[in-house]
């Protein structure tokens, strides 16, 4: 006998508990809380939701009173629902969020955090954290490793991803990247003191449409933005729109169109650019957290 859907169990707890509201990332949790009743926020970041059946019928029931809201994270994928006959006053853009206070509760001493992680403390850290798929910048940072392998002193951290994806990026290109060190998926309660480890957190993106089938530029808001703000440490990143929206160039981060081995090496010798711009990123992302993200859903969705 075919065993109950999870997400069928997952409603029936939550209308067993009488639980006053649902928030969901999962579709069907969704279709069947409308069926029981359960007033319920959708979460969903897709950009092409025409395209997933279990979405459509969710979005189907967004006139019930029990689909409260639909919580989006960019403008263009807000017009993408509105298209699809979500109500207007049930939609809500924010950009994702970080939870500062466990970055907060990290030392932001550097020689501390490398002792307990056994990072080099005669290195010059570059550190990225995140996913390792295709199109996530990863051959940005290899490439830029490559042109910086001269200098001794500078090692490129790449934090997450499986055992296969990075054995396909230790030989990218058929090369030998001897100032990059890999290190698998890590717990996310290890992520602030891995990044609070580093002299420069990069980011770049793939500006080139073949490395961009796992998301969209145009209207991402990547969570590792906002941990990477978190973590006091100057920002390298690519100068796209998105990034845009919350970094100010110069100010909060570093944008960059290209040449980013010149950049590194720029901000390496300008301490007070680095002062400056990893405070202001800092002192930003107070407006970007979990709690504030939270009390605004709620007070736009649930205001009884």
């Amino acid at each position: 006998k075919r065993s109950l859907d999870p997400e069928k169990k997952i409603s029936q707890y939550i209308k067993s508990k009488n639980f006053d509201l649902c928030f969901a990332r999962t579709y069907n949790v969704v279709k069947y809380n409308i069926e029981n009743k359960i007033p319920t926020i959708l979460e969903t970041h897709s950009s092409s939701p025409e395209k997933i059946k279990n979405l459509i019928e969710v979005l189907n029931l967004s006139r019930s009173k029990y689909f409260l809201g639909l919580v989006t994270i960019h403008d263009k994928l807000k017009e993408n629902f509105l298209k699809l006959g979500v109500p207007k006053e049930k939609l809500l853009v924010l950009e994702d969020a970080v939870d500062l206070e466990k970055f907060d509760l990290v030392s932001d001493n550097i020689e501390k955090n490398r002792k307990k992680l056994s990072i080099p403390l005669s290195k010059i850290v570059v550190m990225y954290c995140g996913s390792l798929k295709v199109g996530k910048g990863i051959s940005s940072i290899l490439k830029t490793a490559k042109k910086l392998e001269n200098k001794n002193d500078i090692l490129f951290y790449i934090i997450g991803g499986n055992e296969d994806e990075i054995n396909f990026w230790k030989n990218f290109n058929g090369l030998n990247y001897r100032n990059v060190i890999f290190k698998s998926f890590v717990e996310g309660f290890q992520v602030p003191q891995y990044l609070k480890s580093a002299n420069i957190l990069f980011m770049p993106y793939e500006t080139n449409n073949n490395f961009n089938s796992v998301m969209d530029l145009e209207t991402t808001s990547p969570i590792k933005l906002f941990e990477y703000m978190a973590s006091k440490k100057p920002i390298i990143t690519s100068n796209i729109k998105t990034i845009k929206k919350v970094l100010k160039n110069h100010e909060s981060g570093i944008l960059v169109d290209d040449k980013f081995e010149n950049v590194i090496l720029d901000l390496l010798v300008d301490d007070k650019l680095c002062s400056k711009i990893s405070s202001q990123a800092y002192q930003k992302v107070k407006n970007y957290t979990y709690n504030k993200r939270c009390t605004t859903i709620l007070n736009v969705f649930h205001k009884n």
